[in-house]
C-alpha cells in the first residue's frame, strides 16, 4: 500500500513546485477522495479514541494509518498545508529564570534562545537533544499558561520576537481548502486533518505522550526545506484559538529578532488581569557590543503586565517611567 502527504498548493507556490507536480496531486486526491468512504472513516476513529493509549504495545502512529486508510483502497493520503505570516508578527515566549543572574547582570544571549541540546528532554513536538524553540503568536499570557508559571512566584523571562521576513509554517490543523478539487473532497481532507490534529493534542498517552506524538509529527508533518520554517498549531490548553509554534533553533535566529524582555516574579491574577513585580526588562536598545541593553525597574509595586508589555511595545502611548541603567 502507498501513502501519500498531499500538499495544498497555490499559484503562490510555482516557484518551488512546478505547476506539474500541483496537477498530478490534484489527481492523486481526486483518485483516491472520489471512492473514500467518510463515514467509514469515522467509525474507524471512533474506535481509535476508545484505544487504550496508556498501553506500551499501541504504536499510535500506526493505529492512525489503519484509521486513515480506506481498507477497500491501495493508497491512503494525508492532507497538509501551510501558513504565511508577513515580517513585523510578533512571537512570544515564558521561560523560568535565575533572579540573581538577571541583577548580576549575568545572562548570556543564549538565554534568550532555544536551549543547549544537551539539556533538551523529549516535547510534544521534539525529539530528546532535539531543541526547538516553543513560542506563542501574537499572546503574551498564553506562554505564561503553557510553561505553568501563571500560579509561580519564581522570577520569569517574556519574551517578545518580531519576524524579520515572512515566514512559513506548516500548520497542525485543519487544512487550507484545496479549491482545485470538488467541494465533497475538500471536506474529507478537513475531517482527515482535524483527526490528525486532534491527536498530536491529546494528554492521555500517558508516560509515552512525548514519544508518540513527536514520531507522528516527523512522520506526517515534516518540513519542506527551503519552505516551511516550522509548525504552527492551535494550543492544547486553550484550543484552536490561541496559536502555537515550534522553531527549529537555526532558522529562528535567522529569521526573529528580539524586541523586549521582561523579567518579573510574583504573578498574581486581579480582576481579569495579571500583576507582577517587574525586575527588569530590556527593549529594543543595544549596547556596544550588539547585546540588549537591561534596565531596571525602580518602582517595587506590582504592576499589570499587560499595561507593562504595552508600554514596551508602544512607548510613545505610555508616560516614561523612571528608569536605572546597571
Amino acid at each position: 500500500m502507498s501513502d501519500f502527504r498531499a500538499e495544498v498548493w497555490s499559484p503562490g507556490r510555482y516557484d518551488a513546485a512546478p505547476p506539474r507536480a500541483a496537477q498530478e496531486v490534484t489527481v492523486i486526491k481526486n483518485e483516491i477522495y472520489s471512492s473514500y468512504d467518510l463515514g467509514a472513516f469515522k467509525e474507524r476513529q471512533r474506535r481509535f479514541f476508545d484505544l487504550d493509549f496508556a498501553r506500551r504495545d499501541i504504536d499510535v502512529l500506526e493505529e492512525i494509518k489503519k484509521v486513515v486508510r480506506d481498507p477497500a483502497l491501495e493508497k491512503s493520503i494525508y492532507p497538509t498545508s501551510w501558513d504565511s505570516f508577513p515580517r513585523e508578527n510578533r512571537l512570544w515566549r515564558a521561560r523560568s529564570i535565575d533572579r540573581n543572574a538577571v541583577m548580576s547582570g549575568g545572562l548570556k544571549t543564549s538565554d534568550f534562545w532555544a536551549p543547549p541540546a544537551e539539556y533538551v528532554g523529549e516535547g510534544r513536538l521534539n525529539r530528546k537533544n532535539e531543541p526547538l524553540l516553543y513560542a506563542c503568536l501574537g499572546n503574551p499570557y498564553g506562554p505564561l499558561f503553557e510553561a505553568r508559571l501563571h500560579d509561580s512566584s519564581d522570577a520569569f523571562a517574556l519574551i517578545s520576537y518580531k519576524f524579520k521576513r515572512e515566514i512559513r509554517f506548516r500548520r497542525i490543523g485543519e487544512t487550507n481548502p484545496d479549491l482545485s478539487i470538488p467541494k465533497p473532497f475538500r471536506e474529507i481532507e478537513a475531517e482527515v486533518s482535524r483527526f490528525l490534529a486532534q491527536v498530536l493534542s491529546m494528554p492521555v498517552f500517558g508516560k509515552h505522550t512525548y514519544s508518540q506524538t513527536s514520531k507522528i509529527l516527523h512522520e506526517l508533518y515534516f518540513l519542506e526545506p527551503g519552505w516551511e520554517m516550522g509548525w504552527i498549531y492551535g494550543s492544547v490548553l486553550f484550543g484552536p484559538d490561541v496559536l502555537n509554534v515550534a522553531l527549529e533553533p537555526r532558522l529562528a535566529r535567522e529569521k526573529l529578532s528580539i524586541v523586549n524582555v521582561v523579567f518579573a516574579e510574583n504573578i498574581r491574577d486581579y480582576q481579569d488581569d495579571i500583576f507582577v513585580d517587574v525586575i527588569a526588562y530590556a527593549n529594543n536598545e543595544r549596547n556596544k557590543d550588539g547585546k540588549l541593553k537591561l534596565w531596571r525597574r525602580a518602582a517595587s509595586s506590582p504592576i499589570s503586565l499587560n499595561e507593562f508589555v504595552l508600554s514596551l511595545e508602544f512607548p510613545d502611548a505610555f508616560s516614561k517611567r523612571e528608569l536605572l541603567d546597571y
